[in-house]
């Protein structure tokens, strides 16, 4: 069964890192409340100058996207750069995916963009946390999936959906690729949950396999309800998957309409069944 996975968003954000209590960025978030973008850069390379990581990040962040600045994919990865070497466990992981897809105009490497990958989960990175859970499910072994299942135990308990997700889809490719229904099962039950918190890719997931009546008893009014949820919600690939359902449905009505109703079996007495 194909391993129906949502890949991991980059972790850029409009919402800066504010963490210290004593708060450094009191200035920058006025100057953004007051849709001031330049000044709350250039209030950013202040609190830069004195070894912030997340200020390094947020110059980063903006430099990329142009905002207070003008865009450039050198300078933002020299930022970015300085806030992972100062233990920005999110510039660890931009920089992870900007090796591994060569973005800010760096060539892919696999091997740096591992590098930083395990920084990033070393520090605390929930999305490189899911990333290595995933390559350790990937080796098929009982070690490697013990050690991907504790590391996301933690996250899931957190209330980390993805995470759950993560764990989920394993459960379920794992028991279909060794046989075993009861872990199937056991995926199949977190999907659910996950898709009563709203969770899209669980939703998604759920509807093309009531759709497909894969692992399930096939369902298309289900499929019709999650995906009309989800396309009401505006999540962009659940109208196809929408239309495709309608489709199965109106072929079924035709058939349904098309076979004429079965006529009754005439019934013989048991006296005339006997004279004859």
């Amino acid at each position: 069964m194909k391993k129906l996975l949502l890949a991991t968003a980059l972790a850029l954000t409009t919402t800066f890192a504010f963490a210290n209590p004593v708060d450094p960025f009191a200035e920058v978030k006025t100057l953004i409340q007051a849709k001031d973008q330049v000044g709350a850069f250039k209030a950013l390379e202040k609190v830069a100058k004195t070894g912030h990581a997340d200020a390094y990040y947020n110059l980063g962040y903006l430099t990329e996207m142009g905002q207070g600045t003008a865009k450039n994919d050198k300078k933002a990865l020299k930022y970015y750069q300085q806030a992972a070497k100062k233990g920005s466990s999110l510039a660890n992981f931009v920089l992870a995916k900007s090796y591994e897809t060569g973005r800010l105009g760096l060539k892919a490497n696999a091997k740096k963009a591992q590098s930083y990958l395990e920084a990033a989960d070393r520090l605390g990175s929930p999305d490189a946390t899911i990333l290595i859970a995933e390559q350790l499910f990937a080796k098929h072994t009982a070690a490697d999936s013990q050690t991907a299942q504790a590391k996301l135990r933690p996250l899931i308990a957190a209330g980390n959906v993805a995470a759950g997700y993560t764990l989920a889809t394993h459960s379920i490719n794992e028991g279909v690729r060794s046989q075993k229904v009861e872990q199937i099962n056991q995926g199949l039950t977190e999907l659910h949950r996950l898709g009563q918190q709203g969770h899209v890719s669980s939703l998604m997931l759920l509807g093309n396999l009531y759709a497909s009546g894969s692992l399930v008893s096939q369902d298309l009014n289900k499929a019709k309800t999650i995906f009309t949820a989800l396309d009401q919600a505006q999540v962009a690939q659940a109208k196809p998957a929408l239309e495709i359902v309608n489709q199965a449905l109106a072929a079924e009505a035709k058939k349904a309409q098309a076979t004429p109703p079965a006529s009754p079996k005439k019934v013989v007495s048991n006296n005339k069944a006997k004279k004859a």
